[in-house]
């Protein structure tokens, strides 16, 4: 049982002419330092979501620790990916409209935290 269910609806900007919606769905879990959240978003499916609390310092075996709950439930780390939900469906937008994804914005250009 989730310890918290929240739906949530995200609106978010993209450009002064095209306004992208995040809905989703997100319940929440955890077990001592790790977090996970699944997340059923519309016109994209469902998402798994693992973070962990480390001290400074210890970031690959935090890191380790998230890699070894992905393939206890049955995932790669070719299953994984840093993108945005937002930047999913700009892509996707993009594809059902037969245009090219535009060049790289901002929220491409951020670095991932992990």
């Amino acid at each position: 049982m989730p310890i918290w269910h929240i739906p949530k609806i995200y609106c978010l900007s993209y450009r002064t002419y095209e306004k992208i919606s995040v809905i989703k769905d997100r319940r929440l879990y955890v077990k001592g330092p790790i977090s996970a959240c699944l997340d059923r978003v519309d016109g994209l499916g469902s998402f798994l979501e693992l973070e962990i609390m480390a001290e400074e310092g210890l970031r690959e075996d935090a890191l380790a620790q998230l890699w070894e709950v992905l393939e206890l439930l049955g995932y790669n780390r070719s299953d994984t990916t840093t993108m945005l939900y937002l930047t999913m469906l700009q892509r996707s937008n993009a594809d059902s409209r037969g245009c090219p994804a535009s060049g790289t914005s901002l929220i491409d250009s951020l670095k991932p935290v992990c």
